[in-house]
Parts: structure tokens; C-alpha cells; sequence
């Protein structure tokens, strides 16, 4: 008959586990060598808590039901277990009391589909323990195991001492070239400098005597006139003038380019036309060569679609000299008025600024 005392009951779990473990488990794994079949590998048994824990894998297929079954092998004794709980690698499931108090050899079987691969049984014994037999002969030595699982990584060992300094190894050939590395960007436009100083007057030449003055002489006739003289040396540019009072808006004029009056005249350098998107204003600006002048300007120069109710409007217009070279130059702020209302997707203008320029000779 089966004892209920604890002691006892832990002894017969760990014979029966020992027992199930080495006859049923091994010829299982053999006898299902395809990782898809489900396959009972060891099932404990807690007489405390009257529940069957089972052990394997594949307990579980896709909308199928897992059925766990005891019998003891009479037809129609099949008793279908309670699954508490069920995962594809563990079930635990209620042991009916009837098979508690009652030893014996029963067959365990558990269902997950209609297939051979979804289905498993194992031999369950349940009884009380008997006397400690006499130590078996010792087994054959098992196959090689699998390759165990790589072990959790190690704490840094401590700092090693320093080793003895290495010989110098041979020189390494020369590896290849590098390409050239992409150019870099253009630097900003230093500050122009400021114009030079004017040079020193010569020394005036020796005043000679003052010869005596002779009687005035009879009125004579009106000589032809003569010819004109060449024209003098270009003075030294003065300092830029304080910007004046910004004037009336004038009439819009015919865009166009300038009209050139002889070979001396020019057409300076745009900058490149400027987008000035509504609500603010941008500069832009024309420049001559060095050494001459600057003779007319035009602006601001209308490049892009501004729209039919689109008001531009000039905030200021200011000369001076361009870059280290002093080239004469004209710079136009606009303005794309804010307060005028759009009516066609086109609010940004894109303008420049022309100017005529007078070679010097």
C-alpha cells in the first residue's frame, strides 16, 4: 500500500524520475529524430499537490487543442487530465486521486493533432517504494554529448605586467598614394582696404630772377583758338558721401539694356540674379574693372514671375569700391512689399542689378 507521509512520497518522486528519465527518455530522443515531433521527456509526480508536471517539447501546435491522457491500459479506462497550465516545452496537469491510491503501471499520452509527429506516450509507474537493491553493473560509456552552450563571459582578469620591449621589425613597404582629398570651400571676400595715402608734393623747382618789366605794348588782334590739351591725370577718389535722404519712387521705365555711346562704354559685372521671397529684402550688385568708372546703373532688374499685384520697392542704393582690387561697384537693397496681398502662388522675385562703366584710358 502507498504511504502519504512526505518523506516517503519525495523518495518515490525521485525514484520515479530517475526511473522514467533513464528507460523512457533516451529511446524517445532516438526514436524521434525530427525536431517537429512532439516527445515526452520526463514527467514528475507531486502527491502534495496531486498535479503531474511533464516535460518535453512541440506540446503545442497552431490552432490545435493539447489533449493529456492516463490509463491503465484496459479498454475504455482512459481518464483525460485537467492542463493548468500548458507551454510547448511544459504541461502541468491534475492527477485524478483515484490513481494516488491506487499503484500500478499506467500509460501516459499526450495529443497536440491528428498527425504521428503530434503525438507521444510514456510508461508511468506509480507505487509504493520498495527495498534499496543491490548496485547495478556499470553501463556502457553514453555517446558524446552535444556541445554544451558557450559559458557567460568571465570578469576581467587583473593588468599583466608589462613585457620585455620587442626588436624593431623590418621596414614595411610603401603603401600607394592616397587619392586627393575633394577641394575645399572658397574662403569669404576679405574687407576692402582702405584707399593709400596721397603721395608727398615734389620740391618746387628754383624761382628765376624776375626780368624788368618792358612798356606795354600796343593792343593786338584775337589769336585763333587753340587746340584743347590733353586731359589731365585722374585725382585720387574722395570719400564716399553720407547716404542722402531715399527719394520718391519714379515711374517704372521700359526694362531693357543699356544703349552704348561709343567704344569707351561697357556693360559691368551682375552678380548673379538674387531670389527675394515675399515679406523680405536682399541686396544685389554690379561692378566695373579696376581704375574705371562706374557711368550708369539700372535696377532693380525683374528675372522671375512676381505676380500681378506683387509691389517691389528699392530700401536703399549705395556705391563704393569692390574686393582688394577697388573696383567701382552698386549695390541695390529691395524689398518685396509685405503688405500687398498675392493672388498667384508666385510671391518670391528674383532680380539683379546692371550698370553702364567708362573705360579710362
Amino acid at each position: 500500500m502507498i504511504s502519504f507521509r512526505k518523506t516517503q512520497r519525495m523518495i518515490l518522486v525521485s525514484v520515479l524520475v530517475v526511473f522514467a528519465f533513464a528507460v523512457l527518455t533516451l529511446p524517445a530522443i532516438a526514436k524521434h529524430p525530427n525536431k517537429k515531433q512532439l516527445l515526452i521527456e520526463t514527467v514528475y509526480v507531486d502527491f502534495d499537490n496531486e498535479t503531474l508536471t511533464i516535460l518535453g517539447r512541440n506540446f503545442v501546435e497552431k490552432k490545435k487543442n493539447t489533449v493529456v491522457q492516463l490509463s491503465d491500459g484496459a479498454q475504455g479506462n482512459d481518464d483525460q487530465l485537467e492542463i493548468l497550465s500548458l507551454d510547448p516545452n511544459h504541461i502541468v496537469a491534475a492527477l485524478p486521486a483515484k490513481y494516488i491510491s491506487a499503484p500500478g503501471d499506467y500509460l501516459l499520452t499526450v495529443t497536440s493533432g491528428k498527425g504521428e509527429k503530434d503525438y507521444d506516450r510514456y510508461g508511468l509507474t506509480l507505487g509504493a517504494t520498495g527495498p534499496q537493491g543491490d548496485t547495478g553493473p556499470q553501463g556502457p560509456t553514453g555517446p558524446q554529448g552535444l556541445q554544451g552552450s558557450a559559458g557567460i563571459q568571465g570578469p576581467k582578469g587583473d593588468k599583466g605586467e608589462k613585457g620585455a620591449t620587442g626588436e624593431v621589425g623590418l621596414q614595411g613597404i610603401e603603401g600607394p598614394t592616397g587619392a586627393q582629398g575633394p577641394q575645399g570651400p572658397t574662403g569669404d571676400t576679405g574687407l576692402a582696404g582702405a584707399p593709400g595715402a596721397t603721395g608727398a608734393v615734389g620740391p618746387q623747382g628754383i624761382e628765376g630772377p624776375t626780368g624788368a618789366q618792358g612798356p606795354q605794348g600796343p593792343k593786338g588782334d584775337t589769336g585763333l583758338a587753340g587746340t584743347t590739351g590733353p586731359t589731365g591725370p585722374r585725382g585720387v577718389r574722395g570719400s564716399q558721401g553720407l547716404q542722402g535722404e531715399k527719394g520718391e519712387k519714379g515711374d517704372t521705365g521700359d526694362s531693357g539694356n543699356f544703349v552704348f555711346n561709343g567704344d569707351k562704354y561697357y556693360m559691368g559685372t551682375s552678380e548673379a540674379p538674387i531670389d527675394v521671397p515675399h515679406g523680405s529684402s536682399r541686396e544685389n550688385s554690379c561692378y566695373c574693372e579696376m581704375g574705371d568708372m562706374l557711368a550708369n546703373w539700372h535696377g532693380p532688374y525683374i528675372t522671375g514671375d512676381a505676380g500681378p499685384k506683387t509691389v517691389t520697392s528699392i530700401e536703399y542704393i549705395k556705391f563704393g569700391l569692390f574686393g582688394a582690387n577697388y573696383k567701382p561697384r552698386v549695390t541695390m537693397r529691395m524689398l518685396n512689399n509685405p503688405n500687398q496681398l498675392i493672388t498667384t502662388p508666385a510671391d518670391t522675385v528674383n532680380f539683379e542689378v546692371r550698370c553702364l562703366c567708362y573705360k579710362m584710358d
